[in-house]
């Protein structure tokens, strides 16, 4: 409700007779016009590995760069 009443400042009879699929859209158009872009697509399994790796990646040669 406050996304839509507040943020959206739809008026409250507009934001109940409202589709969730209608107030997504708003949102996603209140979020662009904010500066925020919307994630293209979904992370998967093998992302969110590689995240995990690059992050360990760069704690070991944070760790090794300490030790020198």
């Amino acid at each position: 409700m406050s996304l839509g009443l507040g943020h959206l400042q739809v008026q409250p009879d507009q934001f109940w007779r409202m589709t969730p699929r209608e107030l997504f859209a708003a949102a996603d158009g209140y979020m662009r016009r904010m500066g925020v872009e919307p994630e293209p697509e979904p992370l998967t399994k093998a992302d969110v590995i590689r995240m995990f790796e690059e992050h360990e990646a760069a704690q070991r040669a944070k760790q090794e760069q300490a030790t020198e």
